[in-house]
C-alpha cells in the first residue's frame, strides 16, 4: 500500500477548512450559572469541520457518537450504512448510504480504518470511552491532538500513569496534549460542595487525582506543559502538553 501514489499521505493531505473554535464558547455571567454538557460544543464544532470538509473529513467511534454528545454532526451527515434499510430505522438510526460518520463496535477495527484513511491524505477524527486508554490500538506518531475530559479521575495511580504513556507514544512530535479534570479547589467556599459530589458520585481514584501533581507527571514524561488554568474556583483545571518535535 505504501507504494501507492494514492497512499502518499503526506504529499496527498491538504488543511482542513476550520472555524475559529472561539465562536463555539459558552458564555459565563458568573460561576455556576450556565449548564452544559462539555462535549455539545465540541459536537457543533466537528459539525461545521464536517459541512466544510465533506470530500476529506470523517468521525470514527464505537457506536457512541450520540452518547458522547457529539450528534450534531448528523445534522450534516450520517453514520455510513451500505446494507437494507429496515421502517425501524428511520426512527433516530442516522443511516446514510454517503455517510461520513464511521461507527461499528470494535476500536481495533475503527484503528485500521482511520489509519487508511489517513493514508490517502484526508483527515479523521476518533473518539471513544476511557476503556482501551492503557493499551491503545495505534502505532507510534499517529495523531496531532489527544483530548480527554473528565475521565482521568476515574484511573487509579497505574492506570494514569500508563494511560498518558500511551497519550505521549500515540501522539505525533509537536503534537497537543489537553486535558480537563478535577483539582483541589483553591477557593475554600467550593470545597464543601465538590466534596459532597465526590462522595456521592466518584471513587477514591477521584481523590487520589486531587493529590496528583499532573503537570510534573507530564512534564516527566516528557510534554512541554505550562502551569494549569483553573476555573469554578480552582475545582477544575485545564492542562496543555505538548510532545517536543
Amino acid at each position: 500500500m505504501s507504494a501507492s501514489p494514492h497512499a502518499n499521505g503526506g504529499v496527498l493531505r491538504k488543511d482542513l477548512r476550520l472555524s475559529d473554535f472561539r465562536d463555539y464558547g459558552v458564555p459565563v455571567e458568573y460561576p455556576g450559572k450556565s449548564e452544559v454538557e462539555n462535549t455539545n460544543p465540541l459536537g457543533k464544532f466537528l459539525r461545521d469541520v464536517m459541512r466544510n470538509n465533506l470530500q476529506n473529513f470523517r468521525v470514527f467511534g464505537p457506536d457512541e457518537t450520540a452518547s458522547n454528545r457529539l450528534n450534531a454532526i448528523y445534522e450534516v451527515s450520517k453514520k455510513t450504512w451500505m446494507g437494507d434499510f429496515l421502517p425501524e430505522d428511520l426512527d433516530g438510526s442516522e443511516l446514510a448510504t454517503d455517510g461520513q460518520v464511521m461507527e461499528i463496535l470494535s476500536e481495533h477495527t475503527l484503528e485500521g480504518w482511520l489509519e487508511g484513511y489517513l493514508l490517502t491524505g484526508r483527515h479523521g477524527f476518533f473518539h471513544t470511552y476511557e476503556a482501551f486508554a492503557e493499551n491503545m490500538p495505534f502505532a507510534d506518531n499517529s495523531f496531532d491532538l489527544v483530548h480527554t475530559s473528565a475521565a482521568l479521575h476515574e484511573m487509579n495511580p497505574e492506570q494514569l500513569q500508563q494511560i498518558l504513556n500511551e497519550v505521549y507514544r500515540v501522539l505525533k512530535p509537536g503534537g497537543i496534549f489537553t486535558l480537563v479534570d478535577f483539582h483541589s479547589p483553591t477557593n475554600p467556599i467550593f470545597w464543601p460542595g465538590v466534596a459532597m459530589f465526590l462522595w456521592l458520585f466518584e471513587t477514591e481514584t477521584a481523590w487520589q487525582l486531587l493529590e496528583t501533581d499532573l503537570v510534573q507527571l507530564l512534564s516527566q514524561i516528557g510534554f512541554n506543559v505550562n502551569l494549569p488554568k483553573l476555573y469554578a474556583g480552582g475545582s477544575l483545571q485545564v492542562i496543555h502538553g505538548v510532545k517536543p518535535e
